[in-house]
């Protein structure tokens, strides 16, 4: 009997999530959010990235993407709508604002790219050059030309471990590759598991992942050659920056190898590009993939402004070594439009605006994170 209530409630819940986007969209929740997000972030930059476009649908395109990868019509469906509601800025654009230059409209969005697969120029550059959108590059330089990222060769070869009727070993359990859906917890849960393994062990367990495998994986070329980054770097439309040169997670690295990958990656480009590199990509991007050391490192090599994949919004006096960003990634429409309407950002303005207002009262950060759940749990339960 409870079990059949739970699973009702868990209908219900999924259901009402999926209608509220929609209805909040037909009553005109977007531009209201448009309205507050204005004056809520006055002078701020919405930065967003992608990284691997697909072909659109029915191209016969077979390689194994990220989860969320938009297909070349989405994306461009959904550059068109951020265009027409707020606009684009380049990176160097972003830069000068955070310096308190009045530059582009209320809001705006700047896009950008990471890891710097072929998809960017057979799928990405084209949509650029037909609406006229600048978009920052951020380059991996030592898998310029090559078959991509090792996690682009893990998902092959989890892949080829399902289609060979295999099971994943995956700290203490027994992952089943016989489904779609295990495929993809699969892959997710083992690339989340690699991130977090220091440079060397995460070598060391990608040799035994491919000796476990039982045969090479073979991946197509998927990144872009030196001769097409030479071939957009020449278009003022992009901006090409550094991402490392082995896209390792720079707090899993060791200091002096992090130095190198984010100076190397850096000069690598400018002297094979002849071109200035002053925008940086962290790989990961994520809070706890890059530190304050790191940060210093990335002015030190010449750099003018780094991009982390912390969401938020970017605002006039933000550190230019720590920009937010916000991944443009598939989800349902009404989702995407009232995200970049700013939803997300603006329930996350609330939240730490309550929080300030417990502390004040004589409550620890912690009791006051805490109050804040509780209060959010009581609100689900009514």
């Amino acid at each position: 009997m409870t079990k059949g209530i739970v699973s009702i409630l868990v209908r219900v819940s999924r259901t009402a999530k999926a209608f509220l986007p929609r209805a909040l969209c037909a009553l005109g929740g977007a531009r209201l959010l448009r309205w507050l997000s204005r004056r809520a972030f006055p002078g701020g930059v919405r930065a967003l990235y992608c990284h691997d476009i697909a072909p659109a649908a029915g191209s016969g395109d077979t390689c194994v993407r990220a989860p969320g990868s938009l297909d070349a019509a989405e994306f461009e469906r959904r550059l068109v709508h951020i265009q027409r509601h707020y606009g684009f800025i380049s990176a160097d654009d972003l830069r000068r604002r955070l310096q308190g230059e009045r530059i582009g409209g209320a809001l705006p969005a700047a896009l950008t790219f990471d890891d710097g697969y072929q998809s960017f120029i057979t799928e990405v550059y084209p949509i650029l050059l037909r609406h006229h959108v600048p978009a920052a590059l951020f380059v991996t330089a030592g898998a310029v030309g090559t078959t991509g990222l090792w996690t682009d060769e893990v998902r092959a070869l989890v892949e080829q471990a399902g289609a060979n009727g295999l099971t994943l070993r995956l700290s203490g359990r027994e992952l089943r590759l016989d489904r779609p859906a295990s495929l993809a917890d699969a892959t997710a849960a083992l690339i989340a598991e690699l991130k977090r393994l220091p440079e060397a062990s995460r070598r060391s367990a990608l040799h035994h992942l491919r000796s476990d495998a039982g045969r090479e994986c073979r991946l197509h070329n998927r990144m872009l050659s030196w001769d097409e980054l030479q071939m957009l770097a020449r278009d003022s439309l992009v901006t090409i920056g550094a991402h490392t040169v082995t896209h390792p997670v720079l707090s899993r690295t060791e200091d002096e190898q992090a130095r190198h990958e984010i100076a190397s990656s850096g000069r690598e480009l400018q002297e094979r590009l002849d071109i200035a590199v002053t925008a940086f990509g962290y790989p990961n991007g994520g809070r706890e993939d890059f530190t304050a050391t790191h940060r210093q490192m990335v002015a030190e090599a010449g750099f003018d402004m780094a991009f982390s994949t912390i969401p938020g919004v970017a605002m006039p006096g933000s550190d230019a070594y720590a920009i937010p960003r916000t991944c443009l990634a598939s989800e349902p429409w009404p989702r995407f439009v009232l995200r970049m309407a700013g939803m997300d950002d603006l329930l996350d303005l609330l939240r730490r605006s309550l929080r300030r207002r417990v502390v004040r009262r004589g409550a620890s950060p912690a009791a006051a994170d805490a109050g804040l759940h509780l209060q959010s749990a009581q609100t689900k339960e009514r």
